[in-house]
């Protein structure tokens, strides 16, 4: 099946870091494609973004989170997304100390450190997508 448009386009503007990553798992699984775009649009971060936006980012970051943990197959995995629901308590904070006073360069590390995590996070998201895909075509 080939990869949706509105999914491309989203990849393309957004996460293009992840376009081999989606094109790889959802032409094996096209079931996950919605559940990827649906959750890749929660995570976009304009440029321009302020610690309002970012933390709004960080939001979705967690209801990602949240599914690993409970989709954890493995110890490992579980202690992994405890870490990443650290780190977005922590970004979280720093958000909401900044408010809209915050200089230039305090929003850029923040952004940065965003930019970081939903990248580690977004990886593990579609991967588990695609395995947990996995696991239901061979129940039925």
């Amino acid at each position: 099946m080939a990869v949706p448009p509105a999914l491309l386009s989203l990849l393309e503007k957004a996460f293009v870091f992840l376009i081999p990553l989606v094109l790889t798992y959802v032409k094996d699984h096209p079931e996950i494609w919605t559940t990827v775009q649906d959750a890749l649009k929660k995570v976009v971060v304009r440029p321009t973004a302020g610690p309002k936006e970012l933390a709004k980012t960080i939001a979705g970051l967690r209801e990602q989170v949240a599914y690993l943990r409970d989709s954890a197959d493995d110890e490992s995995e579980t202690r992994r997304a405890a870490a990443w629901s650290q780190r977005l308590d922590r970004l979280d904070r720093v958000a909401a100390l900044l408010g809209d006073g915050a200089s230039r360069n305090e929003v850029q590390t923040l952004r940065k450190q965003v930019l970081a995590i939903r990248t580690e996070i977004l990886e593990a998201f579609v991967i588990e997508q695609a395995e947990d895909a996995e696991a239901r075509r061979r129940l039925d």
